[in-house]
């Protein structure tokens, strides 16, 4: 946000201030998905790998047993 407005102030005396801030707008949207695509979708399967190596080393289960799975049939 703040370098969209440091870009729109840059760019003030020029004209066109509705085409400026589209453009900024339609990179920040271009940046938020880049950094969802190639960020956050990696560090998220990342983190659920290294998070359930550490539970399997403590012993712990890493998937909560279902609500019906406690009872064993008679």
């Amino acid at each position: 946000m703040q370098m969209g407005y440091t870009i729109l102030t840059a760019a003030a005396p020029v004209r066109n201030a509705e085409l400026w801030t589209a453009a900024i707008v339609s990179g920040a949207v271009v940046l938020a998905w880049a950094t969802w695509r190639f960020v956050e979708r990696a560090v998220h399967r990342w983190t659920k790998n290294y998070m359930t190596a550490i539970a399997a080393k403590l012993g712990w289960k890493s998937r909560p047993k279902g609500a019906g799975s406690e009872i064993t049939p008679a």
